[in-house]
């Protein structure tokens, strides 16, 4: 970032006092004649500095734009373009093989949640989840074809992805987590409201979990353990899975380990918290 004429001149001054043989120049908070040559000296090379370093600066700003712009095909890139897909639009490449839309209509963004990881050097992986309401939710069977045409192309449009590169997408329904454990809680406080509000904020950190996060259990028992009247929580099992894989043939979670998420989110196994009810134990103390 460009310094200041001020900052420069300060600088460039702190520097002659390094030189005793300059001494007898002074500067104009000194005495000296802010129009001596002396000073003209120092105030034309500071702007000199100034306007040099302004114009780095620009020079830096503009490139990084078009580094954005140009597709480079790394995840970042691919992510942000998927983010900009329009269901039911065309996409067209400029010259630069810029893709664009002939009309910008964020309306019709219905992507909302994009992952994208390397797999291997010509492999990535698209996970991605559009919102309904507030909740994500997968891509149905037109959009995740629209969307994959948008990536590879087809016979009417040129797509914005990169020959030589597999993409595999992945929209589904969210992943479930099943916690089974005790909640020990304080005597002056409502068994009922305390296992409630345990429940709600379990939901709420998945809820509010990165898209293709991860889910830390010792994030969750710090969570439950905050809940006004909980003094400590212990959890016996964890179980996660994909929404098609049965709960019999889920992941075990350790109980302080961690879950990837196969969807890129998660939520407690039934939406209503009825499993959660039946499986978190309540002792007062």
């Amino acid at each position: 970032m460009a310094r200041s004429i001020d900052e420069i001149q300060q600088e460039i001054k702190v520097t002659i006092r390094t030189y005793p043989s300059l001494d007898q120049f002074l500067f104009p908070e000194d005495g000296g004649s802010s129009v001596s040559v002396f000073n003209l000296l120092i105030y034309i090379v500071s702007l000199a500095m100034f306007t040099f370093e302004a114009i780095i600066d620009n020079l830096s700003t503009e490139i990084g734009n078009k580094s954005q712009e140009v597709p480079v095909g790394n995840p970042q890139w691919v992510r942000k373009q998927m983010l900009l897909f329009q269901y039911g639009d065309i996409i067209q490449l400029s010259d630069e093989f810029i893709p664009y839309y002939a009309v910008i209509d964020p309306s019709k963004r219905i992507v909302t949640h994009c992952s994208v990881s390397e797999e291997f050097s010509s492999e990535i992986k698209i996970k991605v989840a559009k919102t309904v309401g507030s909740t994500p939710q997968e891509l149905d069977g037109p959009e995740i074809a629209a969307l994959e045409d948008y990536y590879f192309g087809n016979a009417d449009q040129q797509g914005i992805g990169f020959a030589g590169v597999r993409a595999d997408f992945i929209t589904q329904a969210p992943d479930r987590m099943a916690i089974t454990g005790i909640v020990y809680y304080s005597g002056q406080f409502v068994e009922s409201t305390v296992k409630q509000n345990v429940i709600d904020t379990i939901n709420d950190y998945f809820a509010n979990l990165n898209f293709d996060g991860v889910v830390v259990m010792n994030q969750v028992v710090t969570d439950v353990e905050e809940v006004a009247g909980v003094t400590n929580f212990q959890i016996s099992n964890v179980v996660g899975r994909a929404w098609d894989v049965p709960l019999n043939s889920g992941t075990s979670v350790p109980i302080n380990g961690t879950y990837q998420t196969e969807a890129g989110y998660v939520i407690e196994e039934d939406t209503l918290g009825a499993t959660l009810i039946n499986t978190l134990t309540m002792s007062q103390i």
